[in-house]
């Protein structure tokens, strides 16, 4: 009996040490499970609203699903916005119970499942705590025309606690209309191209949006074009006329905006615009086509789009007579358009022809993922031969149909290198990290070595009639890029035109 009885004493030691290890390994793999999908949750979620946020949406399949940011202050399917403090409780409840069950867990199939509820709750936590946002909605009690007045006038931009009798505020989220003037609705922020409702502004309509994540350190004028629908200048002149409001108070084209504001704009009655005209345009050379894109060498002469001053050919009013039909997405005017060359500049170009295209290759040209290679003539010898210019362009203070390099302008990047030199000039291959207009002849005149036959820029006119240009010797020679619908890399080339051949074959003569 004392035998036995001292097995039995020492035996149950033994299986709780056997037991105690395979606790604190599920315990351990719970947390590796809570981690990892906390993370890919937190992940996914910063890359949506930096690649999503005020831009088109994104189709799959044709026209069977579409992917669009939505930010949700409330539970499923956007529903009960007013209780997100209600929700926030509840979830801070939810992790002391997940949290209380792991000390209980016995399986492996537990701990993972319960590692990805944790996870889940953790990240809505971290939605629901780390992004606040003030918003305004009209006061309980309150007539509805007063608090709709206050809003116009932007007296409702405390960012905390609850206004002073005519506008509530709410600090958890955001919802997704808020009414204006004359109970018009006005949509959370849109892609660039459609008003704040999806459609473009009316005449002498007064607008009120909010500023994405997206958008968050940009200029004022670039903010309100892209949300707006309107050309930049335009935007800087609504601006300029006193039209536009930050979080209530007058801004100037250059001021900076930040997430969450809110941008205020009274549109007036806008002129038509420049509407394309289909006209077949003799020079456009269709280097490649599909249902995607369409590849286009421009010639001199033609612009991309209509424009305010612009009654010659374009490019999109030459597709439009061939048969072609490209994007809607974009401004009127520019739909279908991811880059641009100036009037005087030829060679290889893209159109976008599916909105899903459109998305894709507008956010590559965003995020510098497209290979923009030119081939420029200038005057003189580069020093050195091959090197970088990092220098901020900026429109001219005393010209405006010129840009210049200027302190306080936009971040511009231009990589060359020489492949020939000559006795007057040589010949340059570039390469753009930024796209600003005029952003190598802006960049090379500020080196002193202005493009020849670039009079605007300072080139010297004897050389220009010399080699017979009238024009800048520019010329965009290869582009390359990722397929939007195949992912695969593509390039596409552009001979020099007869012009620039003439004037480069003239300049290795004079040797």
């Amino acid at each position: 009996m004392q035998a036995a009885r001292g097995t039995s004493l020492t035996s149950v030691p033994d299986e709780a040490r056997e037991a105690a290890p395979s606790r604190r390994r599920l315990r351990s793999l719970f947390a590796v499970v809570a981690a990892a999908a906390y993370a890919v949750d937190v992940t996914t979620k910063v890359l949506a609203v930096d690649r999503l946020t005020g831009r088109p949406p994104v189709r799959v399949l044709g026209s069977v699903l579409q992917l669009d940011l939505t930010r949700n202050p409330g539970a499923a399917f956007s529903s009960g916005t007013e209780f997100t403090i209600a929700f926030t409780l509840l979830a801070i409840a939810a992790v002391v119970v997940v949290l209380w069950f792991v000390r209980r867990v016995g399986t492996r199939s537990w701990a993972v499942a319960l590692g990805l509820l944790l996870a889940g709750i953790g990240g809505n936590l971290t939605d629901r705590l780390l992004r606040p946002r003030a918003v305004p909605r009209p006061c309980r009690g309150l007539p509805a025309p007063a608090a709709l007045a206050d809003l116009q006038r932007g007296r409702h931009l405390h960012r905390r606690g609850r206004c002073p009798g005519d506008l509530a505020h709410h600090a958890w989220g955001r919802p997704r209309r808020a009414m204006v003037g004359a109970g018009a609705p006005v949509t959370e922020p849109t892609p660039a191209g459609s008003g704040g409702s999806g459609q473009p502004a009316l005449a002498g309509e007064q607008r009120v949006l909010w500023v994405p994540d997206g958008l968050a350190g940009e200029r004022v004028d670039a903010a309100l074009a892209r949300l707006f629908g309107i050309s930049r200048t335009r935007a800087a002149e609504l601006i300029a006329a006193g039209l536009v409001s930050l979080d209530g108070h007058a801004v100037a084209k250059s001021d900076r905006v930040t997430g969450g504001a809110m941008l205020e704009a009274t549109l007036p009655a806008p002129d038509q615009g420049p509407q394309v005209v289909p006209e077949t345009v003799e020079g456009i050379g269709i280097i490649y086509d599909d249902e995607a894109i369409v590849v286009v060498d421009k010639p001199v002469g033609v612009a991309v789009h209509p424009s305010p001053g612009w009654s010659g050919p374009t490019v999109v009013g030459h597709l439009a007579a061939a048969g072609f039909r490209i994007a809607t997405s974009g401004a009127p005017e520019r739909q279908g358009i991811v880059q641009r060359l100036d009037v005087g500049t030829s060679g290889v170009m893209v159109i976008c022809k599916s909105e899903h295209g459109y998305s894709l290759l507008k956010n590559a040209f965003r995020h510098r993922e497209v290979d923009k290679t030119y081939h420029t003539l200038v005057q003189g010898h580069p020093d050195p031969l091959e090197g970088t210019i990092d220098a901020p362009i900026a429109r001219h203070p005393k010209h405006d149909h010129k840009f210049a390099v200027l302190a306080g302008g936009r971040h511009s990047v231009t990589h060359y290198q020489t492949l020939e030199a000559h006795r007057f000039a040589s010949l340059l291959e570039v390469h753009l990290e930024t796209g600003r207009t005029h952003q190598i002849r802006v960049h090379m005149a500020a080196l002193k070595h202005p493009c020849v036959g670039d009079l605007h820029y300072g080139a010297d006119p004897a050389l220009a009639a010399r080699l017979g240009l009238e024009r800048q010797w520019l010329h965009a020679v290869r582009l390359g890029f990722s397929h939007p619908e195949t992912g695969e890399y593509v390039e596409f080339e552009s001979p020099y035109p007869a012009d620039l051949a003439h004037a480069l074959e003239v300049i290795r003569a004079a040797d």
